[in-house]
């Protein structure tokens, strides 16, 4: 068996680099205080996160058309990625002269915006007329640098979900909105895009995992998401624990049984990663906003680690060639390069032939099964060996259950404990006795360490709209007039929908509540234009969105009551 295990476990997870940061948080390129970054091991390749993150980038420029209405505004742009920015200022005619801020976390985003744009350098130049750029390193939850009611305008593109993770959980998110509050003028406008939440988070559902891919993704991720103990955030104080184990259950088939067996999360915690027959049917119960979690998360992680997934083949009638479909905006690049790394390429109308074709379908097979059968160590001496058992029963995982044997210095160490204990491993075994792992076959333990501790949504827009208000109102408390953070207007809330994702979720899983009534995925991002206003002109606001549909907006209705009285 262990050589059966041994000739598996040979795959290569596509080396096209990956070090996702996080953008958004705090300070200025001239602050008197050093802000620490609490993201650093987010931040391995700076250019690769920068291309990742310049999609949809109309979608981002949300806060244009209020420039052109008050040109001679001042602007933030919080956690910018540079392009959007780029894109913004080239479509400010010269005669206008507002100011726009660009900020991040990380000084280093903001010095190599000008190396990647080198147009923007004539932004960044003192002069008397033309729209001007500002680069400040800022910390989203804590932005003493404004005074009260000194900008026009937040653009807060796909940032508040970080704002969550890396500013202290929920309080990160009311410190932002109340900070946001402050700085806005009258009628200034906040500008607001992240992905969708969903309501009743605590409800269980049963998730029926329908591929090998998402089911394998879901085996290594949730021991990493729901972990409170080690990682870089639970290291920092800063890990937002909001769902326990003690309702989530599996129903799993063990390889060569007939009979699925139910575990719960324990039971499944201690049951080795290569027992696990993901051929078969893998169905969990959990809370359903952790069911979203997975469901975010697996984009990001197929993006990351298996982006070909997003490159759909369709035979041609009456060939051998296959046509080539895009399922998301950087995939062309990545098959590109994937095929110029074999030494293949494309025909002149884009088709492949049968041999890429398998040859692609043969890579994403190869990523999925590393996490099946455990990541392979070269473990050149006995004390290398015993560094690492030591470590493993340190944090009460049996070595005897999590590493395994292949030859005399050949082990498979299980996926889910090295994501867990990435940064442990790396710095009490690896690098004490050089790195005993291929580069290309930590990829997937690199995107535990840095994303499976991430919370990405909290919020509906019921929610997320009914919290900004409360925060937003107790800011007035030492004001003569009421102002309150309300979208614009009821048309100024948008769900925009991705389509593929969509597809690629219900091809994924199906997902049922406890009366075994099926529930619809609904995958996109939420976009609302905030504008502080008078109280008066948002409660009418507010009663025309619960008027559109009454049933969805309950925590907004109960905040309008309460006002009312």
């Amino acid at each position: 068996m262990n050589k059966l295990i041994y000739n598996l476990i040979s795959p290569k997870a596509l080396n096209w680099g990956l070090g996702l940061f996080l953008c958004i948080n705090n300070t200025n390129l001239s602050t008197e205080e050093s802000i620490p970054n609490t993201v650093d091991h987010k931040n391995l390749n700076l250019s690769f996160y920068l291309d990742k993150i310049k999609y949809n980038t109309q979608e981002k420029l949300g806060i244009l058309p209020y420039i052109l209405t008050n040109p001679n505004g001042i602007y933030l742009e919080i956690g910018t990625g540079g392009d959007p920015i780029a894109e913004l200022l080239s479509r400010i005619p010269n005669e206008l002269s507002p100011t726009i801020i660009a900020s991040d976390v990380d000084e280093n985003i903001l010095k190599i915006l000008p190396t990647r744009h080198p147009q923007l350098n004539k932004y960044l130049a003192p002069k008397q007329t033309g729209p001007q750029l500002q680069l400040q390193q800022l910390d989203a939850t804590s932005m003493g640098c404004f005074p009260d009611n000194y900008l026009s305008g937040i653009n807060a593109s796909a940032v508040v979900h970080e704002i969550i993770s890396y500013a202290g959980g929920i309080n990160g998110f009311d410190k932002f909105f109340a900070e946001s509050f402050r700085i806005l003028k009258k009628d200034g406008m906040l500008i607001y895009r992240d992905p969708e939440s969903v309501p009743h988070k605590n409800e269980l559902v049963q998730a029926n995992l329908k591929t090998p891919v998402i089911r394998l993704f879901t085996h290594i991720f949730l021991i990493k998401f729901l972990d409170d103990l080690d990682g870089n955030l639970a290291n920092i104080g800063r890990k937002y624990k909001n769902y326990d184990t003690q309702n989530i259950f599996f129903t799993i088939y063990k390889k060569n049984e007939i009979m699925p067996c139910k575990l719960n999360y324990q039971e499944y915690l201690h049951l080795r990663s290569y027992e696990i027959d993901f051929s078969r049917p893998y169905i969990i119960q959990l809370p359903r906003g952790l069911c979203r979690e997975i469901e975010r998360h697996y984009l990001t992680y197929l993006h990351d680690c298996n982006p070909l997934v997003f490159i759909k083949c369709t035979p041609v009638i009456g060939s051998e060639l296959y046509s080539v479909n895009y399922l998301a905006n950087s995939s062309n690049n990545i098959l590109n390069e994937f095929l110029q790394k074999n030494g293949i390429y494309l025909t002149a109308d884009g088709k492949i032939d049968a041999n890429i074709y398998n040859l692609i379908n043969l890579q994403i097979h190869n990523n999925m099964q590393t996490l099946e059968y455990g990541i392979l160590l070269h473990l050149g001496s006995k004390y290398t060996k015993r560094q690492l058992c030591m470590l493993l029963k340190e944090h009460n995982f049996d070595p005897n259950l999590y590493l395994i044997q292949i030859k005399e210095d050949e082990y498979l160490l299980d996926y889910r404990i090295f994501g867990l204990l990435y940064d442990d491993v790396n710095q009490q075994v690896f690098n004490k006795n050089s790195n005993p792992v291929n580069s290309d076959d930590i990829f997937h333990a690199q995107w535990l360490k840095r994303e499976g501790e991430e919370t990405y949504i909290y919020y509906s827009d019921d929610e997320l709209i009914t919290k900004v208000a409360e925060i937003s109102l107790k800011q007035n408390q030492n004001s003569q007039e009421h102002l309150i953070l309300c979208p614009l207007s009821p048309t100024h809330n948008k769900f925009i929908p991705r389509l593929c994702y969509n597809d690629i979720l219900n091809s994924s899983l199906d997902l049922n509540n406890a009366a075994g009534y099926h529930i619809k995925i609904k995958e996109g991002k939420r976009i609302i234009h905030f504008s502080k206003m008078p109280l008066d002109q948002a409660l009418a606001i507010y009663t025309e969105i619960i008027k559109t549909k009454p049933h969805r907006y309950k925590h907004l209705q109960k905040f309008v009551d309460t006002i009312k009285i």
